[in-house]
């Protein structure tokens, strides 16, 4: 598809597809790539996509920071519409409530479906979880350690089941002598050692 630079519409649902470039699409207008194996989804060359159906598909945390991101705004323009979630995938797609509205913010609604397709309402988002940030975690050297060791979604918030992951918090030596606050530790109710 990336030579086909005039092209509108583009059906590839249903596919076991893992990646897709749209980069050269720049006229792409209604993307149907529902059902396939995306985790992430880069849409910031089609400045014209207004309708985009990507249900059923992996895209969650920095693959789902990704799209939001790449979203055209269309503020100036009539809605973009986004189908996002369909009761037949519930391990698929998933977007913050913080996603779903810097989505709005620039004009796309949200669409989800709980009854086989036949309803399609707003798509309220997942709670982002905790934030890594300094009230959660003061200590500079122990809320890198979280961001880069504990966040496996790089999208700088901590899931439950990111918590429930981790059963151990291991510094090193030059970590430990940084480390003047382990405020934070008590949120990982997994810890073995």
């Amino acid at each position: 598809i990336t030579g086909n630079r005039a092209l509108e519409t583009l059906y590839c649902s249903n596919n076991q597809l893992t990646t897709l470039d749209l980069s050269t699409n720049t006229e792409l207008y209604s993307l149907e790539c529902q059902h396939n194996q995306l985790t992430s989804l880069d849409v910031s060359k089609n400045a014209y996509l207004r309708y985009l159906h990507c249900y059923g598909n992996k895209i969650r945390g920095a693959g789902m920071a990704t799209l939001v991101s790449s979203l055209c705004d269309r503020s100036s323009k009539a809605q973009g519409s986004i189908d996002f979630y369909y009761d037949e995938t519930p391990i698929g797609n998933e977007m913050t409530t913080l996603q779903v509205a810097a989505a709005a913010a620039k004009n796309w609604k949200v669409l989800m479906s709980n009854d086989g397709g036949y309803t399609w309402v707003d798509y309220p988002g997942v709670d982002p979880g905790l934030a890594i940030n300094a009230t959660n975690f003061p200590d500079a050297t122990f809320r890198a350690y979280v961001s880069s060791n504990c966040d496996a979604d790089k999208d700088g918030f901590l899931s439950d089941s990111e918590i429930a992951e981790v059963k151990e918090i291991s510094l090193s030596d030059a970590e430990i002598e940084d480390v003047a606050d382990l405020k934070g530790v008590e949120l990982f109710t997994a810890l073995e050692s």
